[in-house]
């Protein structure tokens, strides 16, 4: 028997409806029970919907999994079905089959609707539709803003065989949805460990910096991808990660913060590879731009590309280096104008297997050091090659690598010297080599703002 399809549901706030089908989008010709006087009826934990009327032409409805019936049925329970045959044929269709088992409750005389574009995902304040989602559904989400309640995004079913939950943009090059949140709540809040989760081309925005939730919060999940996202924190990091057993993607955001934020993007226990890359976070005045606290053995963490600026600190590793084989690999980022230290390191005693690569970085303009670590650190850094420091107030480096003493170590082409950036203006900040740059063709490659 062949898989069932997986569904992509889109949703529109002004042409999208949640009580009937609308808009554009498959199937070819959007069914509902308003325009065709049926309603349908499906007997508890069955998964066969029959029409009160008779026979309805559903020409144009697929029935491979892809297209989706919603049912008005009983608050609390599913709305969201997957349609995989049909009795009588799509022409004269008496009754259809679903994917998906109805529930508990018998559904009698529900309006229903095939295709076309949903309002919201809160068309049943008790069952949200994200609750309904399986492993690779997508929604899709027009330029129009979804305002989110007090109850967070929390979907459950994604997972690596058959693909993850997605929230994405309908159209990613020319837009990213508003996701509103106006109270004291995570906009996501994923909390099931075999979850697996991309937000992708949505701009998370917390209304007010002094709200106490988070935009994308994890506390237990099997893998994790944001990319392309506009993220604006409250009080809280923008994205917090707690635990997760396989790969964290952070790709390619922008993090804009306040003086009220705690920090960009925290990790707290990640068991596999973290990669963090081609961000751009700034304005996080009273904490980092990037942390991890995760004292987990046996993984890696990859920091690369990302332009960070404007914040307490840049990269702040903790108790994490007083594991055992873990490696921190940060290259290729700008770090600049921190209060405090360009990359902190601040666990007691370093594991004896931590691996450090700092590669390729400039590290300008910080409070204190460019990267500040603990004393006996300098015993264990793995590589220091190809980084340009410039202007930091305490020195480039606190207990530098090899237990050397200049000022920013004693490994490979290193370079003290203004990297020349096209601007460093509040507001107008374009961190790419100005003309007579030394990073012009030198080596290290400097990500664009």
């Amino acid at each position: 028997m062949a898989a069932v399809a997986v569904a992509t549901l889109t949703y529109a706030g002004t042409n999208g409806t949640d009580t009937a089908a609308s808009g554009s989008n498959a199937p070819t010709t959007a069914h509902t029970e308003t325009s065709l006087s049926s309603q349908i009826s499906g007997t508890g934990a069955g998964t066969s919907f029959t029409f009160d009327a008779g026979a309805i032409d559903l020409t144009g409805v697929l029935d491979d999994g892809t297209d989706v019936l919603w049912t008005a049925g009983t608050a609390g329970e599913r709305h969201l079905f997957r349609i995989v045959s049909y009795t009588g044929g799509k022409a004269a269709c008496t009754a259809l089959v679903v994917n998906e088992a109805i529930g508990g409750t018998t559904i009698t005389a529900a309006n229903w609707a095939i295709g076309g574009k949903r309002k919201t995902m809160v068309n049943d304040t008790s069952r949200y539709d994200w609750i309904d989602m399986a492993a690779g559904w997508t929604f899709l989400f027009d330029n129009e803003t979804q305002t989110i309640t007090s109850a967070p995004i929390a979907p459950t079913t994604g997972d690596v065989a058959t693909g993850p939950n997605t929230f994405a943009s309908s159209d990613p090059a020319s837009f990213q949805p508003v996701f509103s949140q106006a109270n004291a709540a995570s906009i996501f809040q994923i909390a099931t460990s075999t979850e697996n989760i991309v937000i992708d081309s949505l701009d998370l925005t917390m209304t007010a910096t002094t709200l106490a939730g988070l935009p994308v919060n994890v506390t237990s999940a099997l893998a994790v991808c944001v990319k392309n996202c506009i993220i604006r924190p409250g009080t809280y990091h923008s994205v917090q990660i707690t635990s997760v057993n396989g790969p964290i993607v952070i790709d390619n955001n922008e993090i804009i913060g306040s003086a009220n934020c705690d920090g960009g993007v925290k990790v707290t226990s990640g068991r596999s590879h973290v990669r963090i890359t081609r961000n751009s976070i700034h304005g996080i005045t009273s904490g980092p731009a990037l942390e991890d606290t995760d004292t987990t053995d046996t993984r890696d963490w990859t920091v690369d590309h990302n332009v960070l600026y404007g914040c307490a600190v840049g990269v702040q590793l903790g108790t994490v280096v007083d594991a055992t084989n873990v490696s921190h690999t940060i290259e290729y980022n700008t770090i600049y104008n921190m209060s405090a230290a360009g990359i902190d390191v601040n666990g007691d005693s370093p594991g004896t297997s931590y691996q450090f690569n700092l590669v390729g970085n400039v590290i300008s303009d910080c409070g204190t050091y460019g990267v500040d670590a603990p004393s006996g650190f300098e015993n264990n850094i793995w590589r220091n090659s190809n980084n340009y420091y410039y202007n930091n107030t305490s020195g480039n480096w606190n207990n530098p690598p090899g237990g050397g003493t200049a000022s920013f170590g004693t490994d490979d082409d290193n370079t003290e010297t203004d990297p020349l950036f096209t601007n460093v203006g509040a507001g107008t900040e374009d961190f790419t080599p100005a003309s007579g740059s030394p990073l012009i063709d030198a080596g290290p490659v400097v990500p664009t703002a």
